[in-house]
């Protein structure tokens, strides 16, 4: 995991500081670094033995310490820390936050008494934090803050219910009591002085809707993804090669495309899936797309009986934030593996180009969005929880989401349907550590810089409907992507079928579904025994049959359904006979048996959070022998004072 770390008022002991570190390295070649002690405050950072300039930092002797995870981009021009603390010197903390870049600072200013800490404005790099006592602790992951607080690890029980509900945390959320995280455009302000601790946002989507035209889209989108894509290739070395995920789907392909215009393609393309031999699925389209420009390709095999090993070690990791039942099938050594390419980083194609049919009014925004999560209060979690529990649970649910729209600058139901998506499913699922991509590699997203999501908020609601301007431009400017057709056939593993089948699976879960397992977790009052027993019952007695791979028909009903979105009077009327097509085409039975499951892959997966916890995973309550030998073998290093690398 790539950030900073550090605190105030921690006045901890050598070991502890080196035992927090050393928490955070997940791969081979993660290393970490303290700088000497400032007063009161310490700064550190991670960074990858590979690439040692991610991590700079700089003593300008006077007062000021600046802490750099990643890269800044200002006015043009790549920034370490030592530009970075020059600049703040002339011009004031405000000319370092909207810096293009995936990257964390903390900077200390010991004449003004203050330590400002920030991730650029999508919030690539995360950040937690927490207060004791008046210390202040902070570092890209909770297990490393209790370290540095010496604080227990105990599980939120508010987290842990909505995290049951819908698959990921909200707002500022971790799975853990007292740590919060740093939200997208947030910035904390700590004054030791006062112990005094401020979080404001200096960054938001604020949707002005100027451009109403589909040339003027067009072309403002293209030359701000074309720049994106430039700035990107422009931190390649000339040896350096970096590798693409791609899927058959419109927004990884369109950075195929980018970095063939700009004559520097990825030295590989990777696709995820549990089979590569079905047509029109992710690893034949993929496949066909990396020939077209050629480059070389591989697909990462899935096995889902592989969760049974890799399961808890990803909880320990990912602390929980979601649960991609992917990412915890998926073997940690993988990344470490491909970090032997020359790759200096993996370049991702999530984007927030606009989410979704055009609504109607606020709840149909939120319904779009968040569906899923509602679906699983208003079934599976009647049958799991007490009545008082699934009231608390909506109920806390509906209050995070109308905190958060309110607290937004947006009103029309588009505006607000696009703001939720990029604060909830972009910055809690996408970003999340918890996803299997970004934990051990340095990662690039082209799609969502800055400066992208700026001309995104420019656009007007129809050209946000189901990404309207980026489909355009694909069509317009790429003309020969089309002629690959996009994912029709589901490759990935088939969760509710492999579960139900008798196997390694099947027989490592329903041990942890019992609900005598739930006894020491906080929501263990919560569970209504007799119906998770029938509820768990029912699931596994189900034959095993498959769960269905998706199919040209239902692509072009899923078209269909984007072309008629872009009228609220179509868009609704679409809305009211979209149930009897779900059940005609097996659709909703398919989608009824997926939040099944994913509920009880939730269960279990806070079993095995909370085994992590008793063992002294996220605290070191039982000695961290295994991490002093991550210490003692070089890994987490402190420095002799000096001024600046």
């Amino acid at each position: 995991m790539g950030g900073i770390l550090g605190g105030a008022h921690l006045n901890a002991p050598r070991h502890r500081l080196d035992a927090a570190a050393a928490s955070l390295l997940h791969s081979s070649s993660a290393m970490a670094r303290w700088l000497p002690t400032r007063g009161s405050i310490d700064l550190g950072g991670l960074y990858s033995a590979a690439h040692t300039g991610e991590l700079s930092w700089h003593d300008d002797g006077d007062g000021v310490l600046l802490v750099l995870h990643g890269s800044v981009m200002l006015d043009g021009w790549h920034l370490d820390a030592r530009a970075l603390a020059h600049r703040y010197r002339e011009r004031g903390l405000d000319s370092l936050l909207r810096g293009e870049g995936s990257h964390a600072i903390a900077l200390w200013d010991w004449r003004r008494g203050s330590l400002w800490l920030f991730t650029d404005p999508i919030g690539t790099i995360p950040l937690c934090y927490a207060m004791q006592q008046g210390a202040l602790a902070f570092a890209p992951e909770a297990k490393a803050v209790l370290r540095l607080l010496a604080a227990p690890a105990r599980l939120d029980r508010r987290s842990t219910l909505q995290f049951l509900m819908s698959r990921y945390l909200i707002g500022n959320r971790t799975m853990f009591e007292g740590v919060a995280r740093l939200g997208p455009g947030e910035l904390l302000h700590y004054q030791p002085a006062t112990q005094q601790l401020q979080r404001r946002r200096y960054w938001d989507l604020h949707f002005e809707s100027r451009i109403h035209s589909r040339a003027e889209a067009v072309d403002t989108l293209y030359q701000t993804l074309y720049c994106s894509h430039h700035t990107m290739l422009a931190e390649l070395d000339e040896t350096d090669g970096y590798q693409l995920f791609l899927t058959g789907g419109l927004d990884s392909r369109g950075i195929l495309a980018y970095t063939h215009r700009l004559g520097r393609l990825p030295n590989k393309a990777l696709t995820w899936a549990a089979r590569d031999d079905l047509p029109h699925s992710d690893p034949d389209l993929s496949r066909r797309l990396a020939a077209a420009h050629g480059v070389s390709f591989d697909v990462c095999q899935l096995d889902g009986s592989d969760w049974v090993e890799y399961a808890k070690p990803w909880c320990r990791i990912s602390e929980l934030l979601t649960d991609n039942a992917s990412s915890f099938a998926s073997s940690l050594q993988t990344f470490d593996a491909w970090q032997t390419h020359d790759a200096r980083f993996v370049v991702l194609g999530d984007q927030a180009f606009g989410a979704g049919p055009l609504p109607a009014t606020r709840d149909e925004a939120v319904e779009n969005i968040l569906h899923d999560a509602l679906r699983t209060a208003l079934g599976p979690l009647v049958r799991l929880l007490s009545d008082s529990a699934v009231r608390e649970t909506r109920q806390c649910f509906v209050d995070e989401i109308d905190g958060l729209i309110d607290a937004g600058p947006n009103d029309s139901p588009k505006d607000i349907q696009d703001y939720l998506y990029f604060h909830t499913y972009i910055s809690r699922w996408i970003l999340a550590p918890g996803n299997f991509k970004s934990p051990m590699l340095a990662v690039r997203r082209p799609l969502m810089t800055a400066e992208v999501m700026d001309v995104v908020t420019q656009l007007s609601p129809l050209l946000r409907v189901d990404k309207a301007a980026y489909v355009a431009l694909l069509k317009q400017r790429f003309p020969a992507l089309g002629e690959i057709p996009v994912t029709a056939v589901e490759a990935g593993i088939d969760w509710p079928c492999l579960m139900r089948q008798q196997g390694r699976l099947r027989k490592a879960l329903l041990p942890r579904l019992m609900p005598e397992r739930f006894e020491a977790l906080p929501l263990g009052d919560d569970i209504d025994p007799d119906g998770m027993r029938a509820f768990v019952a029912e699931f596994f007695t189900s034959q095993p049959t498959s769960s269905g791979r998706g199919s040209l028909l239902h692509r072009r009903l899923y078209d269909l359904r984007r072309q008629v979105s872009r009228s609220q009077w179509l868009g609704s009327a679409a809305r009211r006979v979209q149930p009897f097509v779900m059940r005609l085409t097996g659709l909703q039975a398919q989608q009824v048996a997926t939040s099944h499951h994913q509920v009880l892959f939730r269960l279990a997966l806070l079993t095995l959070l909370q085994e992590c916890l008793d063992a002294g995973d996220f605290d070191g309550r039982h000695g961290d022998n295994e991490l002093k030998s991550l210490v003692q073998g070089g890994r987490v290093q402190c420095l002799a004072p000096q001024h600046s690398t």
